[in-house]
């Protein structure tokens, strides 16, 4: 029997692999007859959130010829179908899959219908399953048109696309990581996700519509799989992302104590933590058992009061328990890192800013404002109903609202004025997706430090050029009145007119 040869490709900056491997492993269990391959095209050191550039030479020295390949993105914008069109000239008769966040996006049967053969929505273990079931006796095509997790050329317009997700994920079989092609990660660590779903049901979030309700691999699995990646793979430092730490404490506890057993491995970090589930002998637990841990991430959703309850349905934020758990955290030597979501339908900005000051004047040394988007499918998504230029203009409202969150915070803040906001500066250059973000970031840093050295800007922004060949000239030249610095003015210049 002729072997189906299937061809994953990361088109994401995620360091993690986990949603191919699960797909490739689940299908393995029920399907005969398949081989899967997985590849980043990421050139040069993999890094979370970093500048890249895709290196199609990589698919030159594939194992095989493919006949079907799935590629997981976060969007589909020029760079990305740069890279289809150069698959398609290699690979002319592969079924073409498109997989991950994109196809959750207003725009996605858009893309599907000019780009790839099918969209893959939700979780992708069950659906992929069935596709290639229906691939081996060639009725995919039936298939696919019938199916209601798949996106299609010339799709109906009213088709009704629901997800068909895993409710036991012990059901899924252990990642083999030898189909991983070309994974360079010098650091020796590995990013794994053991869990899924939506724990809270968050006004603003559409998880559960695409995952489900929060579950979870069991204890003894996570255990089980993580000695196996060390002992066949030689994995020493384990990375775990997850949304929901510690909201089933014995769950985490079990795992925080395992690495705790086993000395040879290292877990260096666990992901956003539940601030309500959180409490001091947790803290110490985690300063005892786990050598390399010293941050904890939280997030805050909703600056008042009236957003929280409208955000998340609970009568009051729990600013107490916040206070609380950081102060904690200090007394162990943990740090604490905060995301907020700036600019939800109907926040005020006096909303945003005390969102800024609070979290200030607790100390935190380090916090991302996201600007809110919406995202479809969600409940505040359905009950808005935005149009395409309503959902744009609520974003740059929201950008808005986020950098001046930013820019209150950098001025109640000692911890960025004795730093030269150097954390700050690392963190905006990695903000690929919005560069008017970025840029204010940039504008807010020089005003406020006037000593900074241009030189240490631009050892973050160097992996920013095409974010920087895309400044306007108005901005390069306020950069060159804020800092009256040459040097710094010609190379904003070179970059935008010189380089490739």
């Amino acid at each position: 029997m002729k072997k189906t040869k299937v061809l994953f490709i990361n088109l994401t900056t995620f360091l993690s692999f986990n949603g191919l491997l699960s797909i490739a492993a689940y299908c393995k269990k029920y399907v005969d007859g398949v081989d899967f391959n997985i590849v980043s095209l990421i050139d040069g050191k993999v890094e979370r959130n970093a500048k890249f550039k895709f290196n199609v030479n990589i698919l030159d020295s594939l194992p095989f010829v493919p006949d079907i390949i799935g590629i997981s993105c976060l969007l589909v914008t020029k760079r990305e179908k740069i890279v289809i069109q150069e698959l398609k000239k290699k690979f002319p008769t592969a079924f073409l899959i498109l997989g991950g966040y994109s196809t959750q996006k207003r725009y996605s049967r858009k893309i599907i219908n000019k780009y790839f053969d099918a969209g893959c929505y939700g979780e992708g273990e069950i659906p992929f399953k069935e596709f290639l079931l229906a691939y081996k006796e060639n009725k995919h095509l039936e298939y696919l048109k019938n199916s209601e997790q798949w996106i299609t050329k010339n799709d109906d317009k009213n088709k009704i696309i629901k997800p068909n997700y895993i409710t036991n994920l012990d059901d899924i079989p252990t990642y083999d990581l030898s189909i991983l092609l070309n994974y360079n990660n010098p650091k020796n660590t590995l990013y794994l996700i053991f869990d899924r779903g939506c724990y809270n049901h968050c006004a603003f979030c559409n998880l559960g519509r695409k995952s489900g309700e929060w579950v979870h691999l069991s204890s003894e699995r996570i255990k089980n799989d993580i000695l196996e990646y060390s002992n066949k793979y030689g994995y020493n430092n384990f990375a775990i992302d997850s949304d929901a730490v510690f909201n089933d404490k014995e769950h985490w506890l079990e795992i925080i104590n395992f690495f705790k057993e086993n000395k040879q491995i290292n877990l260096l970090s666990l992901g956003l933590f539940l601030v309500e589930y959180l409490d001091e002998e947790i803290l110490i637990l985690l300063k005892e058992a786990l050598p390399n841990f010293g941050n904890l991430h939280l997030s805050l959703d909703g600056c008042s009061e009236r957003m929280y309850k409208i955000l998340k349905g609970n009568t009051k934020i729990p600013l107490k328990k916040y206070t609380e758990i950081i102060q904690l955290a200090k007394k162990q030597d943990i740090t604490t890192t905060f995301q907020t979501i700036i600019g939800f339908p109907g926040e005020k900005l006096t909303e945003s800013i005390f969102a800024a000051k609070f979290l200030y004047s607790l100390g935190i040394q380090n916090s991302v404002f996201s600007p809110f988007y919406y995202l479809p499918n969600s409940p505040i998504y359905k009950k808005n109903k935005p149009t395409l230029i309503q959902e744009k203009l609520t974003f740059l409202k929201s950008s808005i609202l986020a950098e001046i969150a930013m820019f209150v915070s950098m001025k109640y803040c000692d911890y960025y004025k004795n730093k030269e906001y150097e954390m700050l500066l690392r963190s905006s250059s990695r903000n690929d997706n919005n560069f008017i973000v970025s840029s204010f970031y940039i504008y807010f840093s020089l005003m406020n430090c006037p000593n900074l050295d241009s030189k240490k800007i631009f050892v973050y922004l160097e992996r920013l050029n095409n974010n920087l060949k895309s400044t306007s000239l108005f901005d390069i030249f306020f950069f060159f009145l804020l800092k009256r610095d040459f040097k710094f003015f010609l190379y904003c210049l070179k970059v935008k007119f010189f380089t490739k």
